[in-house]
């Protein structure tokens, strides 16, 4: 049940989006996790569409030099069919985008219980998926014919979690687990990665991996920005070129996301304070800004093992909580 938020709980609400966001620890979780810990009931529509827009508009102003490049260049490479200067991150991105895409409108009406919408978008899906398959298998090209089936399984799987588990995919459990789990994987990445490319050198199966990957992320805990940097680590890309790509494939995933709530928000009742609604989205703007100056600005001197430490610290707090009861207590008090 969603509540009128006071200034100080928009402004932490705004915080934790701004900074988890971007930062390889999760904003789902958090924004599930600390209103339950804070013994505050989950906040509304309008404020959710409110910090993810902040955090747009950070992500897009930062990198809005970039940005125009690419898109500029992303027309040029259409209409003149060669690549063309950014285009080839400009597709990237656009490309990486299309797992999240596909297994988040899944999770959309799996959640509603919409189970026949699900199936038919499943069905619509798998049928574009064999006839790309088909082309491929005609023109022998089996690196693609490989990597499609691997998409295919992933995603199989993926949408089998979420029709047996949907119930409790957003509860503390889960998060605990991929919080803890997702942490590891990004301190092995760190370590073992060759941290030697480029985003120039990007590929089109290096963006089926973190789209893929992206896809992941959509269960709470995992973090966007932390799984994606973990694949661009483990398939050689730098530290700040993995994180520079998981911030621009952030901008339409976010839009999507925020698109997704605006839709809910319009079937709603729900009564909007716009003075809320303006300091949660300058204050998630501002913080997410900061976030993503500072990331890219220590990160090759940092590294990951902070965040990966925050993780574990964090996974070991959740799984004694769960462990003495704590939320099921702030369950039946709401």
């Amino acid at each position: 049940m969603a509540t009128d938020l006071d200034l100080a709980q928009a402004i932490y609400l705004a915080l934790i989006q701004g900074f988890t966001e971007f930062l390889p620890i999760s904003s789902s979780g958090h924004l599930v996790l600390v209103p339950a810990l804070l013994k505050h009931e989950v906040q509304s529509i309008s404020f959710d569409i409110a910090v993810h827009f902040g955090s747009l508009i950070a992500v897009i102003w930062f990198f809005r030099h970039q940005l125009v490049a690419m898109t500029a260049d992303w027309f040029r490479s259409v209409a003149h069919r060669k690549t063309v200067g950014e285009s080839p991150l400009a597709w990237a991105v656009l490309w990486g985008t299309v797992p999240a895409g596909i297994f988040g409108m899944v999770l959309h009406f799996v959640y509603d219980e919409k189970f026949n919408s699900a199936i038919a978008w499943i069905a619509i899906v798998s049928v574009i998926t064999g006839l790309c398959l088909l082309y491929f298998i005609i023109r022998r090209n089996t690196t693609v014919v490989k990597y499609l089936l691997f998409a295919s399984v992933v995603m199989a799987a993926l949408i089998a979690v979420a029709f047996l588990y949907y119930k409790q995919l957003r509860g503390p459990t889960v998060i605990a687990i991929t919080t803890l789990l997702f942490g590891v994987l990004l301190y092995v990445a760190d370590r073992l990665g060759k941290r030697q490319r480029d985003l120039q050198g990007i590929t089109w199966k290096d963006v089926l991996v973190i789209g893929m990957a992206q896809a992941i992320a959509i269960i709470p805990g995992t973090s966007r920005s932390g799984i994606t940097i973990t694949l661009a680590l483990l398939i050689g890309f730098k530290r700040a070129a993995a994180a520079r790509f998981s911030f621009l494939l952030s901008i339409p995933t976010i839009l999507l996301a925020a698109g997704a709530l605006v839709y809910k928000f319009s079937k709603s009742s729900e009564q909007v304070d716009w003075m809320i609604i303006g300091v949660g989205a300058a204050v998630s703007a501002i913080s997410a800004y900061l976030c993503i100056y500072l990331f890219l600005k220590l990160i090759d001197r940092i590294g990951m093992l902070p965040f990966v430490l925050y993780r574990i610290v964090l996974a070991g707090v959740l799984f004694y909580l769960v462990y003495t009861g704590f939320f099921k207590a702030v369950g039946a008090a709401g």
